[in-house]
């Protein structure tokens, strides 16, 4: 992270482990991938997110996320982190584990539109320790939905107990996946207290007030997240306390053998297949560490 830092974009990931390789894929992406992606130019700040216990209601039935990690990556330059990641991917400086599943991969870049309160490379753009996520097609003028969001959404949702923060993002022009995102825009609220925000929310974003997301949208997919590990800035990698570098040799030893090489890894890619992009609620994925 350079002094001066601004946010010119985020990246949003969804991604599953393989079948009982849970406890083994998070701990390569916490203490491995994180920390190789935080190592590229323009990297700020990430955070990793498991599927919360607690979720929203969709026309009265309780939304099933399709995967069960989530992490958000806030960058100075889309374009620096596709050109790290393509470099990088599948060689020593990024290895990519084989108790990840790529089938429903989710790996793309939004840029911010509105912050309910603002960015700063110290705090980010969101407070508390969950966050609500919801991938949106909006129903009329995109940039309309905008000026919405900001004036009658944002404060309506940042007024509900437990919801601290409103963020809208529209999709950046650089991406890294070979495949089209069925998303326009991805809306992120931070949550200080689940239960109490995911109630008030409502069904479908409460449909009842004229300022409740669902009466603007045309599709939208959402999820609860709760926090797997604190926000973890490029400076900090960059410089990592003692007990951070025990834990990464640590994980590197354990991994060894645990990689894609560089070509397989790029068949791979070219075989994502995407999730699709229906409304929920959805099928239901592993929620429990493995042994």
């Amino acid at each position: 992270m350079t002094e001066g830092s601004m946010l010119e974009s985020i990246l949003v990931v969804y991604q599953n482990p393989l079948e009982g390789r849970l406890a083994a894929y998070d701990d390569w992406y916490t203490n491995i991938h994180i920390r190789d992606a935080m190592r590229l130019d323009g990297a700020i700040a990430t955070q990793r997110f498991a599927v919360h216990p607690l979720q929203p209601v969709l026309d009265g039935a309780k939304c099933l996320p399709f995967h069960w990690a989530h992490t958000i990556y806030e960058w100075e330059s889309a374009a620096a982190s596709v050109k790290g990641h393509a470099e990088r991917a599948g060689t020593p400086q990024m290895e990519i584990t084989r108790d990840a599943s790529f089938a429903g991969l989710r790996d793309f870049f939004f840029r911010p539109r509105h912050l309910s309160h603002g960015w700063s490379p110290q705090e980010g753009f969101r407070r508390g320790d969950a966050v609500l996520t919801v991938l949106l097609q909006p129903a009329g003028d995109p940039e309309e939905f905008v000026s919405w969001f900001a004036q009658s959404h944002a404060p309506w949702a940042t007024g509900l107990p437990g919801l601290e923060t409103a963020g809208l993002f529209t999709l950046h022009e650089e991406q890294s996946l070979p495949i089209t995102c069925p998303w326009p825009m991805v809306a992120i609220y931070g949550l200080s207290d689940a239960g109490a925000a995911l109630a008030a929310w409502g069904d479908g974003h409460d449909r009842r007030d004229p300022a409740g997301l669902a009466i603007m949208v045309a599709a939208m997919e959402q999820g609860c997240w709760q926090k797997r590990i604190e926000r973890l800035t490029s400076g900090e990698v960059l410089s990592p306390p003692p007990a951070a570098q025990a834990a990464e040799a640590r994980a590197r030893l354990d991994h060894a053998g645990r990689y894609f090489t560089a070509a397989e890894l790029a068949g791979t890619l070219d075989a994502i297949s995407p999730v699709p992009g229906d409304p929920q609620p959805s099928a239901p994925v592993e929620t429990a560490l493995d042994g």
